[in-house]
């Protein structure tokens, strides 16, 4: 699928597309998986613990970012961005 807005550079017109180039390469995938996945390991870790001490819910709405980090991580591999 082709976006047909027209785009200047060095006073040429360029047409943007809306395809998917990956700017990441396999090194980068597998470091961004691995990331993803200890993240989100560490994050259910986290939450079991804190479900187990019976923590107030303000405590265990602070494991959201490292739930947010490790599924980020495994998404931007995924899509190779």
């Amino acid at each position: 699928m082709r976006n047909t807005y027209p785009a200047k550079a060095g006073g040429r017109e360029l047409a943007a597309t809306s395809e998917c180039v990956p700017n990441i390469g396999p090194q980068g995938r597998a470091r961004r998986t691995t990331f993803g996945v200890v993240l989100l390991v560490l994050g259910a870790a986290i939450a079991i613990a804190l479900l187990a001490a019976d923590a107030p819910r303000p405590w265990r709405l602070a494991v959201l970012p490292v739930f947010w980090g490790g599924a980020l991580g495994v998404f931007q591999a995924y899509f190779h961005t």
